[in-house]
């Protein structure tokens, strides 16, 4: 937490000369430095360099996941996260291997950290578990289907209804995500190869579009432009002109619209 607020403290200009001071002494790989170039010079390009490759890092991985596995989790703060790891780098480094590449690792393995949490925090769907809370809570009022329902499925009747009462758990609009982005954008695309995984998918679809459309019509446009259109946040935040401050925006878009949506569709799943 102290580094964070050190190096959210400091300017974009204060931050390159903080690196260039703390790395003075360490080893970086050997190639591409201009060779006419002074000592000073060589370093500085090295820390340029390090800094654009650790910020392409944090962009392409903020490219690979999706908006609904990453809710209020835009490119500017995987962007942080790497540039606040290469701060830490500073302090950890022991010498044992060039620095930039020390970097790179550290980074690469933080932005993995960083996706495992959003994925534990926004797992995608379990098809064949949302199936069975449907067909669990159908079947609660009639002993001789829940009787049915736990010699099919494996599950005692208490776990049965735990699923019941505690819900699937997961972000049950994601499986439907990629079919309705398809249909949106007019691209052709695979499909649920199955009846049953066509009707489910179709129930699925039809309970997201009517919460979608419980919203308020900025609610409405901002869902679909993120989740469905997967324009980044801050380019929404952009092109409709919010009031407030981005920071002020995601929130009010994970808190009021993400999770509106989602609690709906789970309460009618």
């Amino acid at each position: 937490m102290e580094i964070k607020k050190k190096y959210l403290a400091m300017s974009d200009v204060e931050l390159f000369q903080y690196f260039c001071n703390a790395t003075r002494s360490f080893i970086f790989c050997d190639g591409g430095d201009d060779e006419y170039a002074s000592p000073e010079k060589i370093h500085e390009q090295r820390i340029k360099a390090l800094i654009h490759s650790v910020r392409r890092m944090a962009i392409r991985k903020s490219f690979q996941i999706s908006g609904l596995e990453c809710a209020g989790f835009e490119r500017d703060d995987w962007i942080q996260q790497a540039m606040i790891t290469m701060f830490e780098c500073c302090r950890s480094y022991d010498g044992k291997r060039p620095f930039d590449n020390y970097v790179r690792f550290m980074v690469s393995r933080k932005m993995e950290d960083v996706r495992r949490t959003l994925l534990r925090k926004n797992p995608p769907v379990d098809s064949d578990r949302l199936r069975l809370y449907k067909e669990v809570k159908r079947a609660q009022n009639d002993k001789g289907k829940m009787q049915k329902l736990v010699k099919e499925s494996g599950y005692t009747e208490k776990e049965l209804i735990e699923i019941a009462n505690n819900g699937v758990g997961t972000r049950t609009f994601t499986a439907v995500n990629d079919d309705m982005r398809q249909e949106t954008v007019g691209q052709q695309g695979s499909f649920p190869q199955t009846p049953e995984d066509s009707l489910e998918h179709s129930e699925l679809g039809d309970i997201l579009l009517r919460c979608i459309n419980n919203l308020t019509e900025l609610k409405q446009r901002v869902f679909r432009l993120h989740e469905i259109q997967q324009l980044s946040l801050r380019r929404i935040f952009e092109h409709i002109g919010y009031d407030r401050s981005f920071a002020t925006f995601k929130r009010w878009y994970k808190d009021d619209v993400y999770e509106s949506v989602k609690k709906c569709v789970i309460s009618s799943a």
